[in-house]
This record gives structure tokens, sequence and C-alpha cells, in this order.
């Protein structure tokens, strides 16, 4: 199951809170390639949940949360991340393909990028540290 901010920002915070891996997809309603993209995803994520059901996929759309995908290098969409509290696995444009995904999720290798600051944010909404949208 895919989760999406819009409707389950309460459950995505309690998953990541208790240290389950985030593995975001950026996308935006205009981009043809995301539209194609997402029921894809939504298929690897049902997949990947009966293999890892601590892995916890979430959907958000760029231009409902502005301010959330500032630190993001949004040139190319779809953007993907993969974190969990140790740290991020990937983050970064993908080619929108089950295959490309499922290698980029056996990385077990933190990488040194700047962390853009979305998995922390989850954990404060969780918490109730900041208001929700």
């Amino acid at each position: 199951m895919v989760l999406t901010f819009n409707s389950d920002l309460p459950l995505i915070g309690q998953q990541v809170k208790n240290k389950h891996k985030l593995i975001a997809c950026l996308g935006a309603s205009w981009c043809d390639t995301c539209s194609d993209w997402q029921e894809p995803f939504e298929q690897l994520a049902a997949e990947r949940q009966q293999l890892e059901p601590n892995n916890c996929f979430v959907w958000i759309d760029i231009d409902d949360y502005p301010e959330l995908v500032a630190n993001f290098d949004l040139e190319t969409l779809p953007v993907l991340l993969i974190q969990d509290h140790k740290g991020i696995y990937f983050c970064g444009a993908i080619e929108p393909r089950p295959s490309s995904v499922k290698r980029l999720l056996q990385e077990t290798q933190i990488k040194p990028i700047l962390d853009p600051g979305l998995y922390e944010f989850l954990i404060e909404i969780d918490e109730g540290k900041l208001d929700q949208k």
C-alpha cells in the first residue's frame, strides 16, 4: 500500500518514528511520467511490503507541499528518497521502472547526501511538534 501525504500523514509519521524505512516518491499531477509511474509504484509497494513489512511507501505531490520539498533537486521527476533512522540510501531522479527501484532497495550503504529534512519532518509531525496541513 502506498500512503499519501494528503490523507495518511499521521500514519506515515508513526511508521517513520517506529524506524520503518521510508520510500518516498515525489511527483506532480502535471508530470505524465509521474502519472504513468504511480500504478507500477503501488504494485511494487504491495510486492515489497510482503517481503519487508517495515517499509513505508509514500507518494508526495510536490505541488501540494512546495515547502516540504524545497530542499530536493526536482529538475527531473519523479524523484525517489529511500531513508531510515540510520541515514539516506538514495535520493534522486529515477528511471520509473520497478526493476530500477528494486535495485535501489537492495542498497545497504548509507550515502553522504545532504538530508532534505523529510524524515525529521515526519517524526516531528508524529510527536505533535508541527501542525499538519
